[in-house]
Formats: C-alpha cells, sequence, structure tokens
C-alpha cells in the first residue's frame, strides 16, 4: 500500500474510533459519573446525569430505575428547593409518571420559593377601577408555592379527610394520568380547607400580587409585554359564535379529564411547571394562566381605597365574592385581548366562593422566608 493509502486508512480507523467513543465512552463516563455522585450522596448531581444517559439511551429500563430512585432520593434527602428549577420540574415530571404519590405530594408540598419582607407596588391607575388606586404595600416575608396544587396533592388530602373530590374525578380518584396536572373545579372552602390541612393557608392577594410582579411594577410575571408562549390561557373568540361557546364550555368538563388528548385545540390545561419561560421573578411559575387561583380576601371593587398599607388582606363576610387571580386556561369568551388582560399580575377577578368550574385553582403559602 502507498503513503498515500496508510494515511486514508489511519483516518479512517481514528474517525471509527472517535465514532465509538461518542457512542459508548460518553454513556460510560455518565453512568460512572452518575454511580460516583449516588455514592457520594449528591442527589441532584445523580440525577442530572441519569437524566443526560437516558436522552442517549431512551429505551433502557435500568437506567429509568435509577432515575426513579434518584428523584426519591432527591426529595428524601432536602425539601425540594433546589436553585436548579430545571432539575426540580425533571423530578416532579417524573414522580407523576409513577405510582408514589405519597413522595410526590411531598416533593410538591416542599416545592415553595420565598418572598422577602418590604414594599412592592399593588395595583395600577391604567386599568380597571377595582385594581386602584395604586400604592406602595409592605408585607412581611413569606413562603408562597412554586406551582399550583396539584390532583395528587389534592387525592392526598380527599383520602385522608373524607373531603368531597371535584367532579369529574371518578371514584374519588384523579383522572389517570393527570397526577401533575393542578386540581381544577374547587370551590374557595375547598381550598382553604387543604391548605389548612398542610399547615399552610391561602395567599393574600397583596401577597399573590407581589409574587407575580416583584418591586419593579411589571405587568406579567417575565418581564416585558405579552407573551401567549408563556402562559396557558385560552386565546379563541368565541363571543361572535355563541353556539361554538357553548359548545366547548359544555365539553369542558372532558377536557380536564384527558387534557393531552385535545392539545392540538390550541392552549389547554398543562402539568404544572411546562412553561418555565413564564416564571416570576421570584421563581414562581403559572401565575398568568393555566388555573385561576382563590385567595384569602373577599372582594371588594372599591377595597384599596380602604385597606392599610402594610399586611392588607379583606376578611370581614361580605355579600359579595371571594377573589380569584391569575388568567385561565379555559377563559373562553372574549379571545386574545381578553387573555392578556386578565394574566396581568395586578388584574382582579371574583367568583362566589361555592361555586366550582373547570378553571378554579389554588396555591398556599406558609410564613417564610
Amino acid at each position: 500500500m502507498s503513503k498515500r493509502s496508510w494515511l486514508f486508512l489511519g483516518l479512517a480507523l481514528l474517525a471509527v474510533a472517535g465514532i465509538a467513543l461518542l457512542a459508548y465512552g460518553r454513556p460510560l463516563w455518565l453512568s460512572w459519573q452518575a454511580q460516583a455522585e449516588v455514592r457520594s450522596g449528591r442527589w441532584v448531581e445523580a440525577f442530572r446525569h441519569y437524566r443526560m444517559l437516558q436522552d442517549l439511551n431512551p429505551g433502557d429500563p435500568n437506567i429509568r430505575a435509577s432515575l426513579a430512585e434518584t428523584a426519591k432520593e432527591v426529595v428524601q434527602a432536602m425539601p425540594l428547593r433546589t436553585a436548579d428549577v430545571d432539575v426540580e420540574i425533571g423530578v416532579i415530571r417524573l414522580l407523576a409518571e409513577g405510582d408514589d404519590l405519597a413522595t410526590l405530594a411531598h416533593a410538591l408540598n416542599q416545592a415553595s420559593v420565598p418572598v422577602p419582607a418590604g414594599s412592592f407596588l399593588m395595583g395600577t391607575d391604567t386599568s380597571s377601577p377595582n385594581e386602584g388606586p395604586a400604592r406602595e404595600v409592605y408585607l412581611d416575608g413569606y413562603r408562597i408555592d412554586r406551582y399550583e396544587v396539584t390532583n395528587a396533592q389534592y387525592q392526598q388530602f380527599v383520602l385522608a379527610t373524607g373531603h368531597k373530590p371535584p367532579r369529574y374525578w371518578p371514584d374519588n380518584r384523579f383522572p389517570a394520568g393527570t397526577a401533575g396536572y393542578p386540581v381544577v373545579g374547587v370551590s374557595w372552602p375547598d381550598a382553604l380547607a387543604y391548605c389548612q390541612w398542610v399547615g399552610k393557608r391561602l395567599p393574600t392577594e397583596a401577597e399573590w400580587e407581589k409574587s407575580c410582579r416583584g418591586t419593579d411594577g411589571r405587568l406579567y410575571p417575565w418581564e416585558g409585554g405579552w407573551d401567549p408562549a408563556k402562559t396557558a390561557v385560552n386565546t379563541s373568540a368565541y363571543i361572535s359564535d355563541p353556539l361554538g361557546f357553548r359548545q366547548q364550555a359544555a365539553e369542558a368538563w372532558e377536557l380536564v379529564q384527558k387534557p393531552w388528548a385535545f392539545a392540538s385545540r390550541g392552549q389547554v390545561l398543562l402539568p404544572i411547571g411546562s412553561l418555565p419561560k413564564g416564571m416570576s421573578p421570584y421563581g414562581v411559575l403559572d401565575l398568568a394562566g393555566n388555573a385561576s387561583e382563590w385567595v384569602m380576601d373577599w372582594y371588594d371593587a372599591s377595597a384599596y381605597s380602604k385597606l392599610p398599607a402594610r399586611n392588607p388582606v379583606l376578611t370581614e363576610a361580605l355579600p359579595v365574592d371571594h377573589v380569584v387571580r391569575g388568567g385561565a386556561w379555559s377563559d373562553l369568551a372574549y379571545g386574545s385581548d381578553f387573555a392578556q388582560e386578565r394574566s396581568r399580575c395586578a388584574a382582579r377577578s371574583s367568583s362566589h366562593d361555592g361555586e366550582v368550574d373547570q378553571r378554579s385553582g389554588f396555591r398556599c403559602v406558609a410564613p417564610g422566608p
């Protein structure tokens, strides 16, 4: 063979060796790294490497089993308050696909974020009159759930207390495949009872708004203007099509039973944490859409002018409704403009405290930070 032929052969062998190294060397290294981290108790790092390994070998049952066990160790070793939100969401997703609902519920009950004491701008003077006057409000520190309360969490509550389940649950259990979806169709007393059961409470209207807009007075949880890719809301306009509106409203309970089956129809209810780019400045997710959320306050359109500037909350029983915050996945009637309006951090709406529909969910707060 000529020198040129030997050179080409050598290059070919190097290319084959490189391909083999990529195909086998990286998985071996990731596996070794993950096992070393498990032995050292570095569970978050081990989970991250096992997940990378699964991406390379998606059908390997041994890797998936190791990933599932590591996810449980992440939860048991610490409250689920990792700095890496991507890892946190990955752990929750994996647990939601398994059958250890108690560990999932425990993880989510621990997944809260601190909001430090201080002042923020609450309300607006440029939108609905019920949002004004805009004023500076001081709040003590607290911790708020990063995610909306899920079906898995609420089922633990129902089974432990005998509380009535939502109407879309067959046999007192959430529909199959929806463990990691927000629980909806709950009344204000339902939400209050759950938060008390886990040793927390509903957020006040002021706490919810600060968690959403931070201290820079932003319109939405994210910086900048409206971005429908960062929130799960329905932007279809049915107001000019009453038949279409009534038909989809009638189907809404079916939608929350099998939400993944209707994804082709546009925005639907999503698993918690599906849109991390919509995160608030404190790290709270799903504030601008998915389930609308009950808060502690009774609704009064002119309340802002009456309440104190320190830890305001309207708790006296008025002959009206409780406040609901955040946009909703199934606000059907008014289309994109309405979705933008209701998804603002300062937007206020209300509902009868005993009313249940496919939009209403909640999250809880605890003393903090």
